[in-house]
């Protein structure tokens, strides 16, 4: 009977990098998960990347071939430059239309979720996105340019005259690796626009199905 061969498992470090990363298989045919590399500097962002194990083609079948890549790829699809940043950090990504680039956290201890700035526009960062498998459609709000002449961020535009005020995240996966696409929004994909202006109500609204009419609730948080 053939003996059954020892899981081995490595780890990841990076130049400048004082720590490893947990331990992960490195012979185990299937294997697609993260690995994360953090610093006690920081300067240094943490990495997250993915890792994937499969098989050799051809003649070199009986060999794995271990394929390391960043976990999170972002695309700007939308025909105007855009900017990327964790929530909670000051550094960011920018990307010319048709680029893209890897994306890491730059702050490990502020929250997992990316803030998109459309840099020739007059709007400000957008509110914070998982990059978790899902759409967003991102109202995005007027910067606040001087003290002396506010505008207020509460000023919601139609996205179908002010054709920058709502911009399009998608992001998928495949196996561990996520793909971020940022778009430009399409006003034909929006038949309405509900926008909750309140300031302390939650409003639900369901369609009724037996007509066009709109049934709303409003419950105190």
């Amino acid at each position: 009977r053939r003996k059954k061969e020892k899981n081995e498992t490595a780890r990841l470090s990076l130049p400048g990098y004082d720590m490893f990363s947990d331990s992960f298989s490195i012979n185990t045919l299937g294997v697609s998960g993260t690995v994360t590399v953090t610093s006690k500097d920081r300067h240094n962002p943490e990495r997250v990347y993915s890792v994937n194990i499969s098989r050799a083609p051809g003649i070199f079948a009986r060999s794995l071939v271990l394929t390391i890549t960043p976990t999170y790829i972002v695309m700007n699809q939308t025909g105007t430059t855009v900017s990327l940043r964790q929530i909670g950090s000051e550094e960011k990504i920018t990307l010319q239309e048709g680029g893209y680039q890897a994306f890491h956290w730059m702050n490990k201890n502020a929250k997992h979720q990316v803030q998109v700035l459309l840099e020739e526009t007059e709007y400000d960062w957008s509110e914070g996105v998982e990059l978790v498998p899902s759409h967003h459609s991102l109202q995005l709000k007027h910067r606040v340019e001087s003290k002396r002449d506010p505008r207020p961020r509460t000023n919601l535009e139609d996205p179908v005259e002010k054709e920058w005020s709502v911009i399009q995240v998608d992001i998928s996966c495949v196996d561990s690796q996520c793909f971020v696409f940022i778009k430009k929004m399409d006003p034909t994909y929006l038949p309405f626009c509900l926008t909750n202006n309140t300031a302390l109500d939650m409003i639900t609204v369901i369609k009724d199905r037996k007509s066009t009419r709109l049934n709303s609730s409003h419950d105190q948080i």
